[in-house]
């Protein structure tokens, strides 16, 4: 049985099948945070692993 659980800003690799954090800064900040977008990879294909990842790294945002 797999349970999915839908988290935003999750994606993941086409060819490596990786997961990474991806998420749009707001063209206001732009500016003031220096980048248009705020992206770290989990270095993981295992979905469990991503889905154990994501609060830490989702609280880590600057955005």
């Amino acid at each position: 049985m797999k349970i999915f659980v839908e988290m935003d800003y999750l994606t993941t690799n086409r060819k490596s099948g990786k997961y990474k954090y991806r998420r749009r800064v707001p063209q206001e900040l732009v500016a003031t945070i220096g980048k248009r977008e705020f992206s770290v990879s989990l270095r993981t294909s295992n979905a469990a692993e991503a889905a154990r990842m994501y609060p830490e790294i989702h609280l880590e945002c600057p955005i």
